[in-house]
């Protein structure tokens, strides 16, 4: 595999690249030449090192985080599911959004950038809440 062979400083922009991708959307993928005459697209090659770290240290961190999510959110969902009234709803939701938060925060240095920071950690709790969400419907 090609990817494996990289090295981490090709990994790093690969990974970036991906990351830049799943953030844009299938805009990105319609209309790839239009953006880049606009310059609104910038190649991984144009972007610094250290935001191409930062970017791929918060990608690691958000997965991490999420993992811990989908297990609390699991056990919710069969305590539901067996038809249990679950006491404290509420303050377990609010537990394990607060648990996503913390391990997100323990994983990111503070050498991120502090804008890339915060719009990845909104990000992250957009899709925590995302997860929580069917649990009160």
């Amino acid at each position: 595999n090609s990817v494996m062979m990289a090295s981490y400083g090709q990994r790093l922009r690969i990974a970036a690249t991906l990351a830049i991708v799943a953030a844009a959307g299938a805009e990105f993928s319609a209309r790839p030449a239009a953006r880049r005459v606009r310059g609104g697209f910038k190649p991984a090659e144009d972007v610094p090192n250290e935001v191409l770290q930062s970017t791929y240290t918060l990608s690691e961190a958000t997965t991490a985080a999420l993992a811990t999510v989908s297990s609390g959110v699991d056990d919710l969902r069969k305590s539901l599911d067996a038809g249990e009234a679950v006491q404290g709803m509420g303050a377990r939701c609010q537990k394990i959004v607060d648990g996503a938060l913390e391990k997100f925060d323990k994983l990111v240095s503070k050498r991120v950038e502090r804008g890339l920071l915060a719009k990845s950690r909104a990000g992250l709790q957009a899709q925590v809440y995302a997860q929580l969400r069917p649990l009160f419907l």
